[in-house]
């Protein structure tokens, strides 16, 4: 049972006042409840009617929710309106108080306040929110009332205003406007209070605005059409909303000012009302009278056509339904294709319009690019170009093409079937079919509405044609690999060469190469060099057809591989060899290429390997060792590294030796890395001295070009072998390299040997294409080192010498070098070489030789050669020597090829023959040989003492024939083939001591002459006068009296001369030569 707060026994009566205000009044209550009349003992009815009411209002009176309790078991507080408990957190009508109330009928509710006081419990809720909703909307809070007071029957009065809510003014007639009080508590009682704090709104309750309404607008239309009505509104506030309706629907127009044209568009005749107008205050018209009828008349029906003509001019239209009407363009009509409409116009004065047609005025066809009478020719199975007409004209165009075997525009074949429609046969282009042998002519028919038309003429002749015989190429050949092969030939062909294929297989799937060659020989050359079995056909066309291939003829490589074993066979220079494993030469080997894939090859000492091409060197390794050579017939371009050895003459420090790469690319400090950076050194022709090399190290030795390195930094005085690797690609073709000359006394070139075999020294000086630079022979210089260094210098006699004639050494047997080049320059050799002009000179690979076992050998070029060699010698290791040689195409001048400067020795020492004032290290003479030949000698010595001349070798006719030294000085004649003469002599150089002859009769003849042939010799002045009576003088030789030769006269053909002796020595000694071989001596005293 719940407790309830004890109440008074007393109670209160209320007395309600009902005041009616007027229509334009002050704001008074217009409803209120006075809790003084409250029967004592109870919390009051429920609904409670007000105490006070505006007669122009309604309500429901104050209720109490369904949530508050009234048990009176406990008393209620006396004069006091309320309830128990039954109170929520959340504000409801089931737990609050509400009332509800309206305006009547023309009047409109403005409110201004709302109050009363209240009173609680001790337990009951502390206060109330106030809220109100209209016409049963969402509530809205407006304020929250406190409740201080829990006795008596004054309570806590609160008041809020309500003239700032706009939904509380100008309340129209029928809104309900309800009011709650939420008490805001869960416990005790509440209640409000009576007297003049009672619970009540003040505000105004006025007359609401009269508003009549008329609609107006009534019309007859077209269906589709739009038509006016109005409303026109008389009384309350602008602007009103408006809603009328059609009979079926309502419409509602806001912000509607009286008058205002509605535009509609029935789609029947429609009456049209008013349903209300509400004015801006909220008054509602009353009362709404009239229609407006619009009534909808139908349109016509209306229709024409699509016209298609081929008129031309004017077209009158008639297609248009119902008559009567008209069209959008003129009728008649005399312009181009179009579009159009037509009107009509009923007798309700309805019009419509048709939907558009089109005027369409077609043009005949025309073919504006007739078929070209170009002819074609194709194969038999082959295809033509397209032929194509150009056509215009209206509407849809369609063409037909035709075949026939004249050239004629009747008569012919429509082409309908498949293959041919295909083909566009139905079309502007059509391309005609290959399938039958013959000629064919095809012209065309072209279709539209207006008509149908032929071409002018036909086409061009079409031929089709059958294939062409391809023949026979012949023949099948085995070549040597990186060769090419022989001219091939075509034969028993229809037509002609379109061109030549070559292939690496015979089916001509692999490598398929097109020769561009039209003839029926195909020439090697064209096909060029092979290095794999190749197949070769011709391709045959008669021009329309494809081309025809021969059968394949087969182009052999001939091979055979090395694999412990040849496979095919031992090589031959047919044959290409491949090197699969290791191999070690057992002599000398051909091939006519050489491919090496694997394995280490090496070509031992003294063995030469020739190849008629090109070496590769895909895979291992190919190493030639010091001696052995490879030659390469024809320039190939070969690839991949070989290392070629090359053991120098023995050395000691400070031993310069002359090089030459046999291969590309080799770096000077790679191939001699011991050598100081500063002693690699080449020939600078143009300041005619030494250059040492900047960067040895990332310098390549140039082709064809000489270099001088010193021996190791560890070398001493005991001689040692320097083995030299080039490692490269092998050289091979030919080279060019500069000579450069700056005058006859500055002619010297370093050149060097630019293969990996030796060059034939007679082959290179003989070359037409060295005869500028070099002349047509001339001698070469190659360093021996035989001396030792003396002053950080080397004697210049460690030139041994070369050209035509043979060659000299420099040293006796037991020098480290006793070799006399004699023809050959070897590989890795370089030498210096006597140029004629500035110009080129150029290796060949038709130079290169396989005697490569030493720095120089015999020549043996086939030309008749009898020499002699002679040497200066002592006991202390002077050692000089000179040639003379009477050889096949020498003369008795002085000729670039037969003939070698003497170089001065270095350390005084030097031995030559004279001849046209010249000293010579080689003297080549002319055949016949004369046994009276006397040839001057001259030697020099830096210092007195004893001397040995000797005869160190001969060949030839000198094998027979006696060879003496004459001494003139002391009047003797030795004969060297019994041995050396030895002689003493003083310190300087003597150019007639000593003469080179045949016979031992002193100073005169074997052939002396005859009383028939007088010759006279005398002295007039400064002049030696000679005559002969009957046969021309030949040669002159002059002497003073210690035997020095003073005047030579060569190559005389005369029987009389004076010779200028100047201021000679009293006593001189002629020596006559005629030219029948005669000789005489004469003596004459000045």
């Amino acid at each position: 049972m719940k407790t309830r707060l004890p109440y008074p026994s007393f109670h209160y009566f209320f007395l309600f006042t009902v005041f009616f205000l007027t229509a334009f009044g002050a704001s008074a209550q217009i409803i209120g409840w006075d809790a003084s009349t409250v029967p004592a003992g109870t919390y009051g009815p429920s609904p409670w009617t007000p105490s006070t009411l505006n007669v122009r209002l309604t309500t429901t009176g104050l209720i109490r929710g369904t949530n508050i309790g009234t048990d009176t078991s406990v008393t209620p507080a006396n004069l006091c309106w309320g309830g128990q408990e039954g109170w929520g957190t959340t504000p409801s009508d089931a737990n609050s108080f509400y009332f509800t109330f309206q305006a009547t009928t023309g009047y409109k509710i403005n409110l201004s306040t709302i109050s009363s006081a209240t009173r609680r419990s001790n337990s009951g809720p502390t206060g109330c929110s106030v809220w109100y909703s209209l016409n049963g909307g969402a509530y809205i809070k407006i304020a929250d009332w406190s409740t201080s007071s829990t006795t008596g029957t004054t309570g806590t009065p609160n008041s809020t205003a309500l003239t700032g809510i706009a939904a509380l003014q100008n309340i129209p007639a029928g809104t309900a406007v309800k009011f709650r009080l939420s008490p805001n508590g869960t416990t005790g009682n509440y209640y409000i209070t009576g007297g003049t704090n009672c619970l009540k709104i003040d505000g105004t309750v006025v007359p609401a605005a009269v508003i009549t309404t008329q609609i107006n607008g009534t019309a007859p239309i077209c269906i589709g059409d739009s038509a006016n009505i109005n409303v026109a509104i008389t009384g309350g506030a602008s602007p009103y909303k408006l809603i009328y309706s059609d009979g079926s629907a309502q419409t509602t127009i806001n912000n509607y000012v009286s008058g205002t044209p509605i535009s509609v568009t029935p789609l029947a005749t429609t009456n049209y009302t008013v349903v209300s107008v509400t004015d801006a205050n909220g008054t509602v018209s009353v009362p709404n009278s009239g229609s407006a009828t619009i009534t909808v008349n139908p349109l016509p029906v209306v229709a024409a056509a699509n016209i298609v003509t081929c008129a031309v001019g004017e077209y009158t239209f008639t297609s248009g339904t119902p008559a009567g009407g008209t069209y959008s363009i003129p009728n008649p009509y005399s312009g181009p294709s179009t579009t159009y409409t037509y009107s009509y116009t009923n007798s309700n004065n309805c019009s419509k319009t048709s939907a558009t047609y089109t005027f369409t005025r077609n043009t005949p066809v025309a073919i504006n690019t007739q078929p070209s009478t170009a002819t074609q020719t194709t194969c038999l199975g082959g295809s033509f170009n397209p032929i194509t007409v150009a056509a215009t004209g209206s509407g849809t165009i369609t063409y037909q093409w035709y075949s026939n075997a004249t050239a004629s525009t009747t008569g012919g074949t429509a082409l309908i079937t498949a293959p041919h429609l295909a083909n566009g046969s139905r079309t502007a282009s059509f391309t005609p079919l290959a399938t039958a042998l013959g000629t064919t002519y095809y012209y065309v028919t072209v279709t539209n509405s207006c008509g149908t038309i032929k071409s002018t003429a036909t086409t061009g002749i079409f031929t089709v044609e059958a294939q062409a015989i391809s023949g026979t190429v012949s023949q099948n050949q085995t070549i040597c690999a990186g060769t090419s092969p022989n001219d091939l030939t075509l034969s028993g062909n229809s037509r002609s060469v379109v061109k030549w294929q070559m292939a690496v297989d015979a089916a001509f799937t692999s490598g398929v190469q097109d020769i561009a060659v039209t003839n029926v020989i195909l020439q090697g050359s064209a096909v060029g060099n092979l290095l794999q079995t190749t197949y070769i056909r011709a391709l045959v066309s008669n021009g329309s057809c494809p081309a025809v291939p021969t059968a394949p003829i087969e182009i052999k490589i001939k091979t055979t591989t090395w694999n412990g074993s040849w496979d095919n066979g031992l090589p031959d220079s047919a044959t290409t060899v491949v090197f699969a494993s290791d191999y070690n030469s057992t002599g000398d080997l051909q091939a006519c290429a050489v491919v090496v894939n694997s394995g280490n090859i090496v070509i031992n000492s003294n063995h030469t390997l020739t190849v008629q091409n090109a070496l590769k060197v895909n895979g291992g390794s190919l190493v030639f060792e010091n001696n052995s050579s490879l030659i390469q017939i024809n320039d190939a371009a070969n690839s991949g590294n070989i290392t070629y050895k090359r053991n120098a003459m023995p050395m000691v420090g400070f031993d310069f030796t002359y090089w030459s790469s046999p291969v590309n690319f080799q770096i000077l400090a790679t191939f001699s890395p011991d050598t100081r950076f500063d002693k690699y050194f080449w020939w600078n022709t143009s300041t005619y001295s030494w250059n040492a090399v900047t960067a040895p190290g990332i310098t390549p030795m140039e082709v064809g070009k000489g270099y001088i390195m010193r021996a190791p930094a560890a070398y001493n005085s005991t001689p040692q072998v320097f083995e030299g690797k080039f490692i490269g690609i092998p050289n091979n073709g030919n080279y060019t390299v500069p000579v450069g000359v700056t005058n006859v006394a500055k002619n010297f070139n370093l050149l060097g040997n630019p293969y990996p075999s030796a060059i034939s020294a007679d082959a290179f000086m003989s070359a037409p294409e060295n005869a500028a630079a070099l002349g047509t022979g001339s001698t070469i210089y190659f360093w021996t080192h035989n001396t030792g260094i003396s002053y950080q210098a080397y004697n210049t006699s460690d030139y041994a010498s070369y050209n035509y004639t043979g060659g000299t050494g420099t040293a006796p047997a037991a020098g480290p070098n006793t070799n006399r080049p004699n023809g050959f320059i070897a590989a890795g050799q370089s030498f210096m070489i006597n140029g004629l002009a500035n110009g080129t000179a150029t290796f060949k690979n038709s130079m290169r030789s396989a005697s490569n076992n030493q720095f120089f050998k015999n020549a043996g070029n086939g030309i008749e050669k009898n020499r002699l060699w002679l040497a200066l010698k002592n006991a202390t290791g002077v050692y000089k020597e000179t040639l003379v040689g009477y050889i096949q195409n020498a003369t008795n001048g002085i000729d670039r090829g037969f003939d070698g400067e003497n170089i001065p020795s270095g350390n005084g020492y030097d031995f030559y023959s004279v001849a046209n004032d010249m000293k010579l290290s080689i003297q080549g003479r002319a055949l016949p040989f004369h046994d009276s030949d006397v040839l001057p000698l001259g030697f020099a010595a830096s210092a007195a003492g004893s001397f040995e001349i000797g005869l160190v070798d001969y060949d030839g006719l000198f094998g027979n024939q006696d060879v003496f030294l004459e001494d003139l000085l002391l009047h003797s004649i030795h004969n060297l083939k019994q041995g050396d003469y030895i002689f003493t002599t003083v310190a300087g150089a003597f150019d007639a001591r000593f003469v080179l002859r045949f016979t031992d009769a002193q100073l005169g003849t074997n052939n002396p002459l005859n009383s028939d042939n007088q010759v006279v010799v005398y002295r007039k002045n400064s002049e030696v006068m000679i005559h002969s009576d009957f046969e021309d003088l030949s040669e002159i030789f002059i002497f003073d009296i210690s035997g020095r030769l003073i005047r030579t006269e060569t190559a005389l053909h005369t029987k009389e001369i004076s010779i200028n002796t100047g201021n000679a020595t009293a006593v001189m000694i002629v020596k006559v030569v005629l030219k029948n071989g005669q000789a005489s001596i004469h003596k004459i005293i000045n």
